[in-house]
């Protein structure tokens, strides 16, 4: 009897169900469809977007938007992640050395989290673009970019002095803040 019990409570839920759903499924349907619809148009949105110079822009955007380096700076901080060697790493690098040889009298900090073998092959490659192996300073810290800032406010002690960043667009806005 126990067993036949249940049985029957759950033939009754279930019938239960299949009212409510039978009622709700004409608004399901018609909102499934939207969605689809929605999700369709905004993919075509993209792919259009996509054939334009809008990507390239608002990228760019990302990395200037909290401003510009345009005073000679007393020091150049390198932020990596990216692994090194890889694209987004050596074109940093790239960049720390153009601005290292601009402005002689600024030291080039690279702040680099986990490998200490990677820190190093970046430390080789700024100085095989030229930059004088005094000036670099080595940074071990941080597992994302504010853990980085953090290491970085903590040892620096004149916070008046010009400092040039360089890191990906997408992480210079909140370097930046």
């Amino acid at each position: 009897l126990i067993g036949s019990g249940l049985w029957v409570a759950m033939r009754r839920l279930i019938t239960t169900l299949r009212k409510l759903v039978a009622r709700a499924w004409p608004s399901i349907k018609r909102w499934s469809r939207r969605a689809v619809t929605a999700s369709g148009v905004v993919a075509l949105v993209m792919c259009a977007l996509a054939c334009t110079r809008l990507p390239f822009d608002a990228h760019r955007w990302l990395g200037t938007a909290a401003g510009e380096c345009v005073m000679p700076a007393s020091r150049i901080i390198v932020l990596g992640g990216s692994g090194m060697p890889s694209g987004p790493e050596l074109l940093r690098l790239h960049r720390a050395a153009e601005l290292a040889a601009r402005w002689p009298d600024a030291s080039v900090t690279i702040v680099h989290p986990g490998d200490p073998a990677a820190i190093e092959l970046m430390r080789a490659e700024l100085i095989m673009r030229g930059t004088d192996p005094t000036r670099i300073t080595l940074m071990n810290d941080g597992d994302n970019t504010r853990a980085q800032a953090l290491a970085l406010a903590a040892s620096t002690k004149r916070r008046q002095d010009p400092i040039a960043i360089v890191t990906a667009p997408e992480n210079m806005y909140r370097s930046v803040r």
